[in-house]
């Protein structure tokens, strides 16, 4: 098996190590390091037990993100700073944080605490004084099942309104430690379990023209498949550290958004969040935090699942994806991305370079029906853009995720809806049309008939979201 040689800060110092390709952060912090207060719940990103704060050296800044340790490569901490709970306070004095959730009674058995803590921490480095809304936001990941959320969130409401020092005195000597990192993670050579980490485009078509690899960003749903299903990819081309894919660039009327940019990344940035409202309402109900802080656009397309949150969104705004290889450069409409189950228009070492999407001034809406508020997958989820004057449609795009092998725009019912007039009697129609029209399966989420209902009803909450007065 392959070996890595990474350099990174821990908490207080800096570590030198090596680590496996297959090994996560979670299992080397707590069977290699004995730092066993980072927890081990599920597995895959749910329960937030596991969470840690991941500190990245960017424009001369160190930016801090609450991470799950769980589904994070350990070859991945190269040159980061890693904050777990270790590294606020210690028994003798507590980090406030730790204090106030002890004071309002908010620990009981105190498994899920340090990733609360560490959700919270990471909140606090970045708002000092956030608002409700942000602290929930920030906690949506993390699970509790003794203690009961009402007194933690009651904690930090009163340490949202008080001063303190929220990062420890060695924080300040982290970013001077981070510059003197190489960038290049030295490798021991063997045949068994690759793991590339490029840092350009040029190194990663390299790679490709070399060997058969699976491609990762945030790996938030690869993680899973190591973690639970136990599959084994031979070998791994890790691109999160590729900058020049980390953009968001507008342009002729169009928004462009680089493979590597994460979910966070597009939620704080401020042309998608004024010119595509519905991507930025599908990203903000994706996963968690954790998830969102790593987890990308590009990934969510090329995965192709039939349920992932943001597709329906694009499919709905008209989206384009701009293919690359080593040689050329195309543009696909994401309509016709997605082939089957699984199975997309990629060809052999290609990848997403982004992701383009044009500004329009239509009506658009977003629906999510899950079991959960948060990190839970959607029975049925759905996105609606149209244009129209004179109280008739002229053009509309209805899509849905979680009703066919892949995520499906109706278009029978589109066509239905074309130069007719808005009314509750079409609308109906409309709604009847879809309900036969989806092709949805019965499993853990829902049954066919349950889904074809949702699909029908998500007809009439999208209009009269739109048209309130009219319906």
């Amino acid at each position: 098996m392959k070996l890595y040689n990474i350099s990174f800060f821990l908490n207080r110092q800096p570590i030198t190590t090596t680590v496996f390709p297959k090994q996560t952060v979670l299992h080397f912090l707590r069977n290699e390091l004995n730092l066993t207060g980072t927890k081990e719940g599920c597995s895959e990103g749910d329960c937030g037990a596991c969470t840690i704060v991941v500190g990245t050296l960017k424009d001369n800044k160190v930016c801090y993100r609450a991470v799950n340790s769980c589904l994070m490569p350990a070859v991945r901490m190269h040159g980061k700073h890693i904050v777990t709970i270790e590294g606020l306070g210690t028994p003798d004095k507590l980090h406030p944080i730790q204090k106030t959730i002890l004071d309002y009674h908010g620990v009981q058995c105190g498994y899920c605490t340090p990733g609360i803590i560490m959700s919270l921490f990471a909140l606090f480095l970045c708002n000092p004084k956030p608002s409700q809304t942000e602290i929930n936001d920030a906690l949506e990941g993390n699970l509790c099942r003794c203690t009961g959320y009402e007194s933690i969130k009651n904690a930090i409401s009163f340490l949202s309104k008080q001063k303190f020092t929220i990062i420890p005195k060695y924080f300040n000597k982290v970013k001077k430690s981070l510059l003197a990192i190489s960038k290049k993670i030295e490798t021991i050579p063997t045949t068994e379990h690759r793991y590339f980490f490029p840092q350009s485009v040029n190194e990663l078509f390299e790679i490709l023209k070399q060997y058969d690899a699976k491609i990762i960003n945030g790996g938030t749903d690869v993680m899973v498949d190591i973690n639970i299903k136990k599959q084994k990819y031979p070998v791994i081309v890790d691109i999160s550290a590729i900058q020049e894919l980390n953009f968001v660039h507008e342009k002729k009327n169009t928004i462009i958004i680089g493979a590597t940019t994460t979910f966070s990344d597009i939620l704080s940035n401020t042309i998608i969040r004024q010119n595509l409202p519905i991507l930025y309402l599908a990203v903000s109900q994706l996963g968690s935090k954790q998830i969102r802080n790593v987890g990308t656009l590009a990934g969510n397309i090329a995965n192709a699942s039939p349920i992932a949150d943001a597709t329906t969104a694009l499919l709905a705004l008209n989206a384009k994806l701009i293919i690359k290889s080593d040689t050329q450069q195309r543009k696909i409409n994401l309509s016709d991305f997605f082939i089957s189950y699984k199975k997309t228009a990629l060809k052999p070492n290609e990848i997403i370079y982004a992701i383009e999407i044009p500004i329009t001034n239509n009506l658009t809406t977003y629906e999510k029906s899950a079991k959960r508020k948060s990190v839970d997958i959607a029975s049925v989820s759905s996105s609606i853009s149209l244009k129209y004057n004179n109280n008739t449609i002229r053009d509309i795009i209805i899509a849905f995720g979680g009703v066919a092998p892949i995520p499906f725009i109706a278009h029978k019912t589109c066509n239905f809806l074309k130069n007719k007039p808005i009314n509750k009697n079409i609308i109906k129609q409309a709604s009847e049309i879809a309900y036969q029209e989806v092709n949805p399966i019965s499993d853990i989420r829902g049954s066919e008939q349950f889904r074809r209902i949702l699909v029908r009803n998500h007809i009439i909450k999208h209009f009269n979201k739109l048209f309130p007065n009219i319906l």
